[in-house]
């Protein structure tokens, strides 16, 4: 009776063990592509399952499914795997059948829907570039909304043997009526020749709906890298390179340290690669070169990233006389001419002088200055009072009033002192100061009307005549002002 429930035991446990398998098998041997509806910047998952799919898919030519969508992210153990994949282009997108291991996939159509909020154009570098060449990998991003977040990311399979250098924050751009445009580059090279593999960059671009962010891929694109010239060295600049050094005074103090300002600026290239100039400073008897500070500065723009070395080279001139600074030479690598080129800075000429005579030196080019300045301010002041004068004259009633028109012009020109003269001593102040004329002759003879019975119409015009014959600038009168600026005081 036991042995017969044993076997009847044993039978069912079998059909249990066997219905078991079935079921696993079926379970295991899977493939689910969701969903089959999206909008362009969407994702669609790829679940693979099956006995050791993980290593049956790492034997597996994925190009066949990179030729519509591109693979952004794969997880999963030796049974199960899933992949997230991203299609570039919008429509009607056929997913390729698949056999992969023991699994079969007849594949599948992705219904791509236009994404009405974000539209992104691609201008990938070129095909053909020199070892350690920066290309720059551009993409225009337009989103409908101005607030909709965007950013550039790396792509998680990126080649580990291609450099990488950019920004996530957009490099330009501006809001337009029709919504805000941004420009994104990313610069790819490489530093071993062949053909390179790079990987496109990522387009994160905030979801209106709150959801994950939309992602945005170009193709893979394949960049044929040329060997450099043999004779070219390990360091050198591969773009174009500048050199930008700040003019110094030609006066210069002896043994004083002043700060002399050199700026290295390159174009598309590694910012380790700028050439440091101060290398080329080698020993002057008349120059005492101290340890220089060096900053990098880096900043984007749609044409690339500019880089920046800003070196502050202390210095003293410990001699006296005429000095000149060293030559400088910058050399880098132009991929557009596959040439050398050179840029060749000849070194500025000083003159060093002692401390007392750069004081004094100083001391006489601001005197200079405030006595020019006061000329003008003379000159000035004697065209208005001139001006005045003439227009005084026209308006003058009679010839007591142009008498003392005359006077009060010439208080304004030697001060109160003058404003008793007589006719003669008037005269004589006047040819002192302003020279001899015949005008100023015949005008006090005519003011004279003790003597003289000339009308007033007479004597206006010979007012008029004296007055616009005096000159704007003497210097007869810059020194006599000087001299009573002197008895002043004293």
């Amino acid at each position: 009776m036991v042995m017969r429930w044993t076997s009847v035991l044993m039978r069912h446990a079998g059909l249990v063990l066997a219905l078991s398998l079935v079921a696993m098998s079926a379970k295991a041997d899977s493939v689910n592509l969701s969903p089959l509806q999206i909008t362009l910047g969407e994702p669609v998952t790829l679940i693979l399952k099956g006995h050791n799919i993980e290593g049956d898919f790492a034997k597996f030519d994925k190009q066949k499914i990179r030729n519509q969508f591109e693979i952004y992210d794969v997880d999963g153990d030796s049974d199960y795997m899933r992949l997230v994949l991203y299609p570039r282009q919008a429509g009607r997108v056929r997913f390729p059948a698949l056999h992969i291991g023991g699994l079969q996939f007849d594949g599948a159509v992705v219904q791509v829907d236009p994404n009405n909020d974000v539209a992104i154009e691609w201008q990938p570098p070129k095909n053909v570039a020199y070892m350690n060449q920066l290309q720059g990998w551009k993409v225009l991003v337009k989103t409908s909304d101005p607030s909709l977040g965007a950013r550039m990311l790396l792509h998680p399979h990126a080649n580990d043997k291609v450099t990488h250098i950019f920004t996530e924050q957009p490099v330009g751009g501006n809001q337009r009526w029709l919504g805000n445009q941004r420009m994104f580059q990313m610069l790819v090279g490489s530093e071993q020749p062949g053909k390179v593999k790079v990987r496109t960059p990522i387009v994160e671009v905030q979801n209106t709906g709150n959801g994950r962010p939309w992602l945005f891929f170009d193709e893979t694109h394949w960049i044929h890298v040329k060997p450099l010239p043999s004779y070219l060295p390990v360091a050198m600049p591969i773009g174009k390179v500048s050199l930008m050094p700040s003019k110094l005074s030609f006066w210069q103090v002896e043994n004083q340290q002043l700060d002399w300002e050199l700026t290295v600026k390159g174009e598309n290239l590694d910012p380790n690669t700028l050439p440091d100039p101060t290398s080329q400073f080698a020993y002057n008897h008349a120059v005492e070169w101290l340890m220089p500070d060096q900053n990098k500065h880096e900043q984007w723009t749609e044409s690339g990233l500019i880089s920046e070395r800003l070196i502050k080279q202390p210095l003293r001139f410990v001699s006296l006389g005429l000095i000149r600074l060293p030559d400088i030479r910058i050399t880098y690598f132009d991929p557009a001419s596959g040439k050398l080129v050179d840029q060749f800075i000849a070194g500025q000429w000083v003159f060093s002088v002692p401390r007392v005579v750069y004081w004094l030196m100083n001391a006489l080019f601001y005197a200079s200055v405030i006595f020019l300045l006061l000329l003008l301010v003379w000159i000035f002041m004697d065209a208005w009072h001139k001006w005045r004068l003439i227009v005084a004259i026209k308006q003058a009633q009679s010839r007591d009033e142009m008498w003392q028109i005359l006077v009060t012009w010439t208080v304004s020109q030697f001060g109160a002192e003058v404003k008793n003269l007589s006719f003669g001593q008037w005269e004589n102040k006047i040819r002192t100061h302003y020279g001899d004329s015949f005008s100023l002759s015949e005008l006090v003879h005519a003011l004279d009307k003790d003597h003289f019975s000339l009308d007033d119409e007479d004597v206006r015009s010979l007012a008029l005549e004296w007055a616009k014959s005096l000159p704007l600038f003497k210097w007869q009168r810059v020194r006599d002002r000087l001299l009573a600026f002197k008895l002043k005081r004293a």
